[in-house]
């Protein structure tokens, strides 16, 4: 150490221990730094994910769907199901198929749409398919239809279907005959219409 006292040697070595050990605290502060950045990106980006999938299936709700299931069933009358589900999982629905029924004239994996009807035919009984699930998606609701839509039925204008959507705010129609309620539909023009729509 040349010319330092052994004093200022210890001072000396004491300051270079005291650099050292300053120098590597910074450099482990760093690292824990970084270590801990790196965490909070990665949980960053696992609320993001999160949070992209919440908004996702918000705006995705699961579908339903109403299918009118009769015949030999236990329980006949409207059905909700998932959109997606088979004529099966309508028969389920109504408490399964009584012991009169024809099954083999069923087809069971058929996918079902929303307004369906599936009716269960008993044994014995000369039906066709048509009758056994039959789509009824262009009728008309007379319970939900606009004044545009209920004037493409026939004899409907523009006046009568106002009175119609007039008529169904005070009392729904809880069946397709109870239209003629509505001042000017008589029965030839209920006869007219009875066909292309329904009330649901």
């Amino acid at each position: 150490m040349g010319n330092f006292t052994k004093k200022q040697e210890m001072v000396i070595l004491i300051l270079v221990i005291c650099i050292l050990g300053f120098l590597g605290f910074r450099l482990s502060n760093n690292e824990d730094a970084k270590i801990i950045n790196k965490e909070d990106k990665t949980n960053e980006t696992e609320i993001e994910n999160i949070t992209k999938k919440e908004v996702l299936e918000k705006e995705e709700p699961e579908r339903i769907i109403m299918v009118h299931v009769s015949g030999e069933v236990n329980k006949p009358g409207l059905v909700i199901l998932k959109e997606g589900l088979r004529v099966i999982d309508a028969i389920k629905e109504a408490q399964g198929l009584t012991d009169k029924a024809d099954v083999d004239k069923i087809n069971l994996a058929l996918i079902l749409k929303d307004q369906a009807k599936v009716y269960v035919p008993k044994k014995g009984e000369n039906i066709t398919e048509d009758v056994i699930l039959s789509d009824i998606n262009d009728k008309i609701d007379i319970n939900n239809a606009s004044v545009k839509d209920l004037e493409k039925l026939d004899g409907i204008g523009e006046a009568l279907a106002m009175k119609i959507i007039e008529y169904r705010k005070n009392k729904r129609f809880n069946k397709i005959e109870e239209i003629m309620n509505v001042s000017g539909i008589g029965r030839k023009k209920f006869d007219a219409i009875k066909d292309s729509i329904i009330a649901y």
